[in-house]
């Protein structure tokens, strides 16, 4: 998720500049639901803080399953 979020805003326009990118959510199949809430909005991970935690919102889709 951090390598895919900073290549989004990393992306770049015509003449090279900056696109502003900034992801606010991420969508995911119903397969995913728990996965996505354990990276994205437990507030631990491994007994350490979650700095990813709050990050973006989730949107479970049953059209991706």
């Amino acid at each position: 998720f951090k390598t895919a979020r900073q290549a989004m805003m990393d992306f770049r326009g015509d003449k090279n500049h900056l696109l502003g990118i900034k992801p606010t959510h991420l969508l995911v199949p119903p397969s995913l639901e728990y996965d996505a809430r354990q990276l994205l909005k437990a507030t631990l991970a491994g007994g350490e803080s979650n700095i990813l935690a709050g990050l973006v919102d989730i949107i479970v889709s049953p059209y991706l399953a």
